[in-house]
């Protein structure tokens, strides 16, 4: 182990402990499930847009869980389908689903039926199918609304429109735009019902803490070679027993930051993108936390600065903000 080695372990420690907390107390992790965001006619995207518009106070945050799945399943240990509900209900206050494809369908019947996920779903429905006879309507949705703490809303066009046209600001504007605006009230409405009963769990078993742990070491140390990151995700205090499945998430969540852009490697280093510096001061920016986030990101930057060129000719370093290529 060199020095750098040790300074890299000793502030992604201090990272762990003290801004990860930061910036998951001010967000609600959501798993959006239905149709792939290129597929036409899907609604994914939409929602997705609903949810993340507001960056101040308590944030909503989205993912998709196909790309987690994906990569941990790639992560060279096998997982079964309760592996995967675990660690889905354990990563996340809220799951989303839009049944519009058989993949979603599927979801719904399994999810509906997982002890860990049964109170923690938002199901959107049309309402013209809500008087229909099908095994969807009888079965899982049935059992949701009966047996569970979950929320099955019915999207009836409209009502909504008559709900915009009684509201000043809305009353204006197109049919279309009247939807969208009262279905987003709603939709953010009950994600937060919802989350307000359920919580995740805050360690790097966790994917989503994951990528916000990766997240916050390229800001704090700018760059890192790929043997620098390597030693990070498999040296770090996780906090957890089995650190081997623990470097397994945090490199599957490595790999999904990369396959969205959210980081680049390029010449044997990783570094934010701009996207990816948009995506963590969308966290930083949360009302609450702001000044004290930023002001350890200052702290432990000027740290790590001072202790890696410590005894170098130019040794006095003054901070300078991490910057996206």
């Amino acid at each position: 182990m060199t020095l750098l080695n040790e300074i890299h372990k000793k502030i992604a420690d201090r990272i762990i402990k003290s801004i990860l907390p930061m910036l998951s107390e001010m967000s609600i992790s959501v798993f959006l499930c239905g149709k792939k965001p290129d597929a036409k006619g899907g609604g994914r995207e939409k929602i997705k847009k609903m949810l993340e518009t507001k960056t101040y106070g308590l944030g909503i945050d989205v993912y998709y869980p196909e790309d987690i799945f994906e990569e941990l399943l790639r992560g060279g240990k096998e997982h079964n389908l309760l592996d995967l509900e675990n660690i889905l209900a354990d990563s996340v206050h809220v799951v989303v689903i839009l049944p519009e494809s058989p993949g979603s369908f599927t979801e719904l019947g399994a999810f509906a039926n997982a002890v860990a996920l049964k109170d923690k779903l938002l199901i959107l429905l049309d309402a013209k199918y809500k008087t229909h006879k099908s095994f969807i309507n009888l079965g899982p949705i049935k059992f949701l609304q009966e047996k569970t703490e979950s929320v099955v809303y019915w999207v009836d066009n409209k009502k909504l429109i008559e709900e915009a046209n009684k509201n000043i600001y809305l009353s204006f504007l197109p049919d279309s735009g009247k939807i969208d605006a009262i279905l987003e009230q709603h939709v953010r409405h009950y994600v937060r019902h919802i989350a307000g009963k359920n919580i995740t769990k805050s360690t790097l078993s966790n994917p989503i803490y994951a990528q916000n742990f990766i997240f916050a070491c390229l800001y704090a140390f700018e760059k890192l070679k790929v043997d620098d990151m390597r030693y990070i995700l498999h040296s770090c205090d996780t906090g957890c027993d089995n650190k081997d499945d623990v470097a397994m998430v945090l490199s599957a969540a490595l790999n999904i930051l990369v396959f969205h852009k959210d980081i680049v490697l390029a010449n044997g280093e990783y570094r934010l993108s701009k996207e990816g510096l948009r995506r963590l001061k969308r966290f930083m920016n949360r009302s609450k936390i702001k000044a004290d986030v930023q002001a350890e990101f200052d702290k432990l930057r000027a740290e790590y600065l001072n202790d890696a060129f410590r005894g170098k000719k130019y040794c006095r370093i003054t901070f300078k903000r991490a910057v996206p290529i």
